[in-house]
């Protein structure tokens, strides 16, 4: 019987091409939309979900002229968390726009990178890993394995603070 069926399926088709053509390419149109908007949700729903205490961090919006953008005042942050007893931590995070990011030269080698300034909470909020198996930090910078490898070789990283000069090795 199945035999059958697989006979007429594919006379039909052979038959009638061009109606055949049109409903196996609205069918696979249609299967590849339904894959595209299933990985989008599963996307949207994953954002930043590896993170240890995902479920109790959320990001503040505001409404400027009906666009909603996640850019805040600085001072926001201690604020709300001053007035609500019920927030343990808040940190910020500005990305530098593109026209501010610098080029690095250290002897014959340079590249240019982007540039973030977060506060001294942002990794006590967030749980990224920073370089893979080590974190150097000193004083106010923070350098992680892989820009000292892709900078500086392993060696000293020196750090120019207008007249002294101040040195990291690990």
């Amino acid at each position: 019987m199945l035999k059958n069926y697989l006979k007429i399926g594919i006379r039909n088709l052979v038959i009638h091409k061009k109606y055949s053509l049109i409903n196996i390419l609205g069918l696979v149109i249609g299967f590849t939309g339904f894959i595209l908007i299933i990985l989008w949700v599963q996307d949207e729903l994953s954002y930043d979900k590896f993170h240890k205490n995902a479920d109790n961090t959320y990001l503040v919006l505001r409404t400027w002229n009906g666009k909603v953008a996640a850019i805040t005042s600085k001072l926001l942050g201690p604020a709300i968390k001053s007035e609500i007893p019920e927030i343990l931590n808040q940190t910020d995070y500005a990305p530098l726009p593109e026209a501010f990011k610098p080029f690095l030269q250290y002897e014959d080698k340079g590249f240019e990178e982007l540039i973030a300034l977060t506060d001294p909470h942002f990794l006590e909020v967030f749980n990224f890993k920073i370089g893979g198996y080590f974190t150097g930090v000193y004083s106010n910078y923070e350098l992680d394995v892989s820009f000292d490898d892709k900078f500086f070789n392993n060696e000293v990283f020196k750090v120019d603070e207008g007249s002294n000069e101040k040195e990291l090795t690990y």
